[in-house]
């Protein structure tokens, strides 16, 4: 689960400093493509600082840290690898409730709560939204790859599972909506008043 404390408690920790998905991410157990994608994280895509220059607590350790060496190879992809906090991340450093509506705000938000609108639906059900929203994305002439990766479908229901808008029933197949935000609820049907 994306406890919003732990994710919290992340950004406080990351506060000014670069943030390594090879360091923090199992650390926190928070997938940092959700973080950005909330807006709170920013990742470093040109001059990407080595991991002596931001005193990464695994320097010597990480498998990755030649990844990042002034002197590696410039084939090696290293973007989307360290990031520095937003300021939004700042924002919920001081204040963990706003996640809940950044998490209304997120692209996934729309597609859960209609995915969810008989107030049930399987995972199955959730990632064929997502896979025919990325082929509606490709049969309109947009990109290919995908917007979202299941992995942060996934990594978005935990944050809205602690966030109390879903449960998760059936062994982790099946979500039931406890709450929707405002913004997320499906219109009221025709008034009964005539």
């Amino acid at each position: 689960m994306a406890d919003p404390q732990q994710i919290q408690q992340l950004l406080i920790e990351i506060g000014e400093d670069v943030a390594c998905r090879h360091y923090h991410e199992p650390r926190a157990g928070v997938d940092f493509n959700l973080l950005a994608g909330l807006g709170l994280l920013t990742p470093i895509n040109t001059r990407i600082p080595p991991c002596e220059a931001h005193g990464c607590p695994l320097l010597g350790q990480c498998e990755h840290e030649a990844d990042f060496a002034p002197d590696a190879n410039t084939r090696t992809p290293r973007s989307n690898r360290k990031f520095r906090r937003a300021p939004k991340g700042a924002d919920v450093a001081a204040d963990a409730a706003l996640l809940d509506r950044l998490a209304s705000e997120h692209r996934l938000a729309a597609l859960v709560a209609g995915a969810l609108r008989g107030g049930k639906a399987s995972v199955f059900t959730l990632a064929q939204a997502l896979l025919e929203a990325d082929l509606a994305q490709v049969e309109a002439g947009g990109e290919t790859a995908p917007a979202v990766r299941r992995r942060e479908l996934g990594a978005f229901l935990r944050l809205v599972e602690a966030l109390g808008w879903v449960q998760f029933e059936d062994g982790g197949l099946t979500l039931r909506v406890l709450r929707l935000p405002e913004p997320l609820m499906p219109p009221a049907g025709p008034s009964e008043t005539a």
